[in-house]
């Protein structure tokens, strides 16, 4: 894993402390804290490059997330994931679902996750992949939502698929909706 810590923090602060030295005549008692807050907000404390992290139980990987950067904003309390793949892996550590998207924002107090750009999930225990360009992990109540007029396809192996707008899933129900313009064709096979 390649563990960088970004200079741009620095290089900030060093910017904003030659402005205010380079206004001859200025006053130098401006508010310290307030703008140390301000940098705090809007310089990552951490950035990590092509990074992989892992989440192991009983000695089996049992989620695997890879990255192209990652930047932690503490003071936000948020993660932004550039250029992301994700594995899930079942008991037997066989892997049981794949994804990748574009960016995430990881909401580090809630666990809710912002997902956009090229989103493409593929579950091999279902046969079936999702896509979309933005939905929305909400970890408390287990949901994965797009956005209201935000086109979501579902896809099986078999060929059949829904395309619509207003996608919901609540995960411990097993559900999906959608609240506008639906199209196609979903197969459900009794076995």
């Amino acid at each position: 894993m390649n563990n960088r810590i970004t200079g741009f923090s620095i290089f900030t602060l060093l910017a904003v402390i030659l402005a205010v030295l380079s206004f001859p005549g200025c006053s130098l008692d401006y508010n310290e804290s307030a703008i140390a807050d301000s940098l705090a907000e809007e310089v990552p404390d951490t950035v990590l490059y092509d990074f992989v992290q892992t989440k192991v139980t009983n000695g089996l990987p049992e989620i695997r997330v890879y990255g192209a950067e990652a930047a932690a904003y503490g003071k936000k309390k948020q993660t932004l994931i550039r250029e992301v793949l994700f594995q899930e892996f079942n008991k037997e550590g066989e892997l049981v679902t794949e994804g990748s998207a574009d960016n995430i924002v990881f909401f580090t107090e809630t666990e809710d996750a912002e997902i956009r750009g090229s989103i493409d999930f593929y579950s091999k225990t279902e046969k079936a992949g999702i896509k979309g360009e933005y939905l929305y992990w909400k970890n408390k109540e287990k949901t994965l939502s797009s956005l209201p007029d935000e086109p979501v396809r579902m896809e099986k192996d078999d060929g059949s698929y829904i395309l619509g707008s207003g996608f919901e899933t609540q995960v411990k129900q097993k559900s999906v909706t959608f609240t506008r313009t639906v199209q196609g064709q979903w197969v459900d096979e009794e076995d």
